[in-house]
């Protein structure tokens, strides 16, 4: 999974996330107007408005784990904490080869992203 974002960073995603909701709703008229009220970065929403990805949309290919796939396993193992079992090491492995396996990749897909001795 990956590591957590700064406070700084999610503060800053989330004034980005803000002036573009606001946007699409049609409270801003501009961008530029929208940066100014929530003190977003223009350039940041202007790429965004554009097609431009979050820094953690971008590395999602080079994860392990894609987004929905992290939330399954953070799923399965707090089913398996409740109940009492605890995740060790290589059942967590063998769990994320598991949700990978049904992820379905097809010929067309990236070759996945071996799994390393530390990655737990």
């Amino acid at each position: 999974m990956p590591r957590p974002r700064s406070e700084k960073s999610a503060k800053s995603e989330e004034r980005v996330l803000k002036a573009l909701t606001g946007l699409e709703s049609g409270l801003y008229k501009t961008a530029y107007q929208a940066a100014n009220v929530t003190d977003a970065s223009e350039s940041t929403l202007s790429r965004r408005l554009n097609g431009g990805k979050s820094r953690s949309e971008a590395h999602e290919s080079q994860q392990i784990l894609s987004k929905a796939q992290e939330k399954a396993l953070a799923e399965r193992i707090t089913d398996l904490t409740a109940t009492g079992h605890p995740a060790h090491h290589d059942f967590l492995r063998d769990m994320v080869e598991d949700i990978r396996k049904q992820s379905g990749l097809d010929n067309n897909a990236r070759i996945p992203l071996p799994i390393g001795g530390s990655w737990v």
